[in-house]
């Protein structure tokens, strides 16, 4: 071994050791960067969603050609062009959401109401329901006394734990004020990334190029080229997907009578985005709604949802995603559950994406240096 490979290794050891030594500070680094570069990022989603929207109006609906067919002297400038594709997109972009907010929202807010007049209600009926319950079960229903002293004491344990449940409400709001400014933050950022794109992308490549040796620079292109294209696919075909199951499951639970309507087909809509665990996830929470009403519409409720996650998985998914993402289960449950860990809701959508693109680009090396090829 030469002194530089030795003084290499030190060197690797060293840092190795320090890392171990200062895990907590290192996570606390990333997650303190996370924060900073949260409004970017979401920045980065909302012009990402909006680039192909935006290129349309720009190219297509003020695009120069047009101006000089109809024989207008005085023909735009190019940012003026970009102003009104930028006015348009947006204005069509906030215009769904507050179609969304006040049609939802509203209807939302009247069945969480029910839900807990009615939980209320059942609650204060204490008595009538142990009583029921223990008739129904098979008991002696002169246990009663005894099963509503056991309750009592149980409720009068959880009173206990009112003031954490109260600062667990108080930071739950904090957070969704948080978040509701930095997706604010990140929508003006955006604005500001679609209308410089061609400027920063052009400055980013020449910073690539001028630092990185070519053949390095040839791999990061391939690599964002990659990114670009499964990242893109799968947001948009997700999005359109949940879109869809939500309107279905309205549809399905109107039909069939469901309580909570609204309440449940939002819930089942916003959490089909999350990858493998989605339906897991909009399902149990939609069954115990149901089921503080009526346990037999509950049970119905979890088959009607179990069908149209079958149709989700074997018929719509797949027309609308297709090979999006190129991997197995296995690795799709992996990248949600590692991605979550690390970046919560956002990481466990884009964990998946993002794991295709290194399973393809691991995928081309090894094959590459097995059988001097790239094909996966």
């Amino acid at each position: 071994m030469t002194l530089k490979n030795g003084l290499i290794m030190i060197s690797y050891a060293v840092a190795l050791f320090f890392a171990l030594n200062k895990i907590n500070f290192l996570f606390d680094i990333i997650k303190k960067i996370n924060e900073l570069i949260t409004p970017f990022t979401y920045g980065f989603v909302i012009a990402y969603i909006l680039n192909k929207p935006y290129n349309f109006f720009l190219n297509k609906v003020f695009k120069e050609k047009l101006f000089s067919k109809k024989k207008i002297f005085l023909k735009p400038s190019l940012n003026v062009r970009k102003c009104f594709s930028i006015l348009i997109s947006y204005s069509i972009f906030i215009s769904i959401l507050v179609f969304i907010v006040a049609i939802v929202i509203p209807q939302m807010v009247e069945s969480c109401t029910k839900f807990a007049q009615h939980l209320s209600y059942t609650l204060s009926d204490g008595e009538s329901v142990v009583y029921h319950g223990l008739k129904f079960l098979g008991f002696d229903p002169s246990m009663e006394t005894y099963v509503i002293e056991i309750l009592s004491k149980f409720v009068g344990g959880l009173e206990k734990f009112s003031a954490t449940m109260l600062l667990s409400i108080y930071d739950i709001l904090t957070k969704f004020m948080l978040e509701f400014y930095y997706w604010t933050l990140g929508l003006v950022i955006s604005v500001y990334l679609l209308f410089g794109k061609e400027k920063l992308l052009l400055q980013l490549r020449k910073i690539k190029d001028a630092f990185l040796p070519k053949k390095i620079s040839d791999h990061i292109t391939e690599i964002l080229r990659i990114s670009h294209k499964k990242i893109g696919k799968f947001l948009v075909g997700k999005i359109l997907n949940s879109l869809l199951i939500g309107i279905l499951c309205f549809i399905g639970v109107t039909i069939l009578k469901f309580p909570y309507s609204v309440l449940i087909s939002v819930v089942v809509g916003v959490t089909n985005i999350i990858p493998f665990f989605g339906p897991v996830f909009g399902a149990i929470p939609s069954i115990l709604i149901v089921l503080t009403v009526n346990p037999m519409q509950a049970f119905y409720l979890g088959i009607f949802l179990l069908a149209l996650q079958q149709l989700d998985g074997n018929f719509i998914g797949p027309r609308i995603l297709g090979s999006a993402t190129g991997i197995s289960g296995i690795w799709i449950m992996f990248s949600v559950i590692v991605g979550g860990g690390f970046f919560g809701i956002s990481g466990m959508i884009l964990g998946v994406p993002i794991f295709s693109v290194i399973y393809m680009l691991t995928g081309k090396y090894v094959n590459k240096k097995l059988y001097g090829s790239n094909k996966i």
